[in-house]
């Protein structure tokens, strides 16, 4: 995957790990409460959820109920939407100082925890870089 920027086919690439990560956030939440604080760093595991569905969306990756619960409200997703420059710079920051699939795994298991982080964190980049330079809006 080119380390700089999330394009649709780097991402179309790693759908398998997209829906991968996003079903381990989803059980990691369940397990340990809907918002409980990663070490106060950010505001939830869920956001990292949030950043993916996004990604999924504007980069057209496949149906929204491939990734979205049935019945998950949408409201937490459009206030993550609201602050979404400074929160994926705070998981991109997260993803470098201490991962958040180590940091659960042991709540729930997960198969290749550091390349997993090493994924999401190129992906949670890659948005950055997009949303900075304008590629990516959100509307």
């Amino acid at each position: 995957m080119d380390k700089s920027i999330c394009t649709r086919e780097n991402c179309l690439s790693l759908i398998e790990d997209f829906k991968s990560i996003i079903k381990w956030i989803e059980d990691c939440a369940e397990r340990t409460g809907k918002y409980s604080e990663l070490r106060g760093e950010i505001d939830g595991i869920e956001q990292f959820k949030y950043a993916l569905y996004f990604i999924w969306e504007k980069y057209r990756l496949g149906h929204d109920y491939e990734v979205w619960e049935e019945g998950e409200s949408m409201l937490p997703y459009h206030f993550f939407l609201n602050e979404i420059n400074r929160k994926v710079f705070q998981m991109c920051m997260f993803c470098i100082i201490n991962s958040p699939l180590m940091y659960y795994r042991k709540v729930v298991s997960i198969s290749n925890p550091e390349e997993k982080t090493d994924i999401l964190r190129l992906i949670l980049e890659g948005l950055q870089t997009d949303l900075s330079n304008g590629t990516v809006k959100v509307i």
